[in-house]
């Protein structure tokens, strides 16, 4: 399988989360508005299934019914439903936080609660 110059699996994989992310927004019926927040960090491991594992850890203790497959760590709190992926990279790797919610301050506040709280976890690889 030939891996195209612009869309690496690890992109193929940032932008089903953002999409998956982004079809929560209702459409039709009334007129309404959600916001999107998402960060990027660096974590304190290399390894793609590392930074899962410690995503999941977060998610359990910030979110409700969390759920884990294999491109996100999801769940929700206080209307806002939340996602982290892990990106491999060379060096370190890197996890992406999207918020989506009603309230534009509530996801910003989430997304940079979960995104400081993961940046800051210790491995356990």
């Amino acid at each position: 399988m030939r891996k195209s110059r612009w869309f690496g699996s690890s992109t193929r994989g940032l932008a089903l989360a953002v999409l998956s992310v982004a079809l929560l927004v209702p459409f039709g019926g009334e007129a309404s508005a959600a916001s999107l927040y998402w960060n990027r960090v660096r974590v304190k491991t290399a390894s793609e299934p590392g930074c899962m594992s410690m995503a999941f850890k977060i998610a359990s203790r910030n979110l409700s019914n969390v759920k884990r497959s294999t491109l996100e760590i999801a769940g929700s709190t206080n209307n806002a439903y939340a996602a982290i992926t892990c990106i491999q990279t060379k060096q370190n790797a890197m996890a992406v936080v999207m918020v989506v919610s009603d309230s534009g301050p509530a996801a910003r506040a989430l997304s940079g609660k979960l995104a400081q709280e993961i940046s800051r976890e210790t491995p356990f690889d």
